[in-house]
């Protein structure tokens, strides 16, 4: 998706970030993305990729981390 990609290169260029924070930023905004993607039987636009950005959307995000098949510790569902 360009937009992750845009950010990951802010993150890197822009900010400079460290490359583990990089890898981790790409890895969870990827993570989310294919969340948003599995609600959806068609692709996701940009636009609906902003828009699930909101708090409704990242609790059940969390949830599903905190509840999914392979559950996630705290501090990961924290950092994601």
């Amino acid at each position: 998706m360009n937009l992750i990609d845009s950010y990951i290169e802010y993150v890197r260029t822009v900010r400079r970030y460290s490359p583990r924070t990089v890898s981790i930023y790409s890895d969870v905004l990827k993570d989310y993305f294919a969340f948003v993607s599995s609600k959806s039987d068609e692709p996701v636009s940009e636009t609906e990729f902003i828009e699930s950005l909101n708090v409704s959307e990242i609790r059940q995000y969390e949830a599903g981390l905190m509840d999914g098949k392979y559950p996630k510790s705290a501090r990961t569902v924290n950092l994601h």
